[in-house]
């Protein structure tokens, strides 16, 4: 039986059949993967404190699979072929880091990986507070339910969005004061979800607006986010090539879905 009793077996039995599958993976890739070690003791670590009691080190927990869940799916690309990936390898900048660095050739990829797991808070009062102020756009509209948890899905949205804009800026913050974006370096940022606090298609509207300077029409998000990036003043450097995203529910080890490059869909206009 499990020794935490608050954790549901069904939690921790893949957490625990991960670590071995984990384990033996990388045992046969350590080669390419000499690193793995640092980020496989992280994930025990985890383990270990969910074991001695703290739920709080299940969303921890979360966050390093997926690391190594992003791994593991480099490892198995073959065009082209990774041949070596360094875990958090050291920037210039103050002792910060990038998840992986990875060696393809004579091209050298840094991937950072973050996890959106928004907590269930009802944030109904925010969302009338922005309808009202009319920072919705107007082809667009949210329809929710206070008594159906409209709160709650706004707050996931919300919020999912927002750290979709934190994680970009903090990547691009570190390109530039490491100084590896003038050495002919590739940046890419993948972002990590269950698959129902939100969805590709947000994801999709963001990396449109990242791209272009300019919203999708259908993109409820675009008037209070330009309104939030003029009042911060927010200028992107667009130094990030990619964007990934990673679908993996709780309790499952291995992701339901990968997308390598993350790209708006075509609008077709019927006349």
């Amino acid at each position: 039986m499990n020794k935490n009793e608050s954790i549901p077996i069904w939690v921790m039995g893949p957490i625990e059949e991960a670590m071995a599958y984990f384990a033996e993976t990388y045992k046969q890739k350590e080669s390419r993967f000499p690193g793995w070690k640092a980020c496989f003791k992280r994930y025990t670590e985890r383990y270990d404190e969910i074991m001695s009691g703290s739920e709080k080190s299940v969303r921890a927990l979360q966050e390093i699979h997926n690391e190594l869940c992003i791994a593991d799916a480099l490892l198995e690309i073959n065009n082209p072929h990774i041949d070596l990936i360094e875990y958090e390898p050291p920037l210039t900048s103050g002792g910060k880091t990038i998840d992986f660095k990875c060696k393809a050739g004579d091209v050298s990829v840094y991937i950072d990986v973050k996890t959106i797991t928004p907590k269930a808070i009802n944030a109904w009062e925010k969302f009338v507070d922005i309808r009202d102020r009319e920072l919705i756009a107007p082809n667009n509209e949210f329809i929710l339910d206070p008594d159906y948890m409209g709160g709650e899905f706004w707050h996931s949205f919300f919020t999912s969005r927002g750290r979709m804009l934190e994680y970009t800026l903090e990547l691009e913050k570190k390109i530039t004061e490491s100084g590896l974006g003038d050495e002919g370096n590739l940046f890419i940022l993948a972002l990590c979800g269950d698959g129902s606090n939100w969805h590709l298609d947000q994801l999709e509207d963001f990396v449109h607006f990242y791209r272009s300077g300019n919203h999708r029409y259908d993109d409820g998000f675009s008037v209070m986010e330009n309104h939030f990036i003029k009042q911060k003043d927010i200028v992107f450097s667009r130094r990030i090539a990619k964007f990934i995203y990673l679908e993996r529910s709780l309790g499952y080890v291995q992701p339901k879905r990968i997308v390598w490059n993350v790209t708006p869909p075509n609008i077709l206009f019927i006349h």
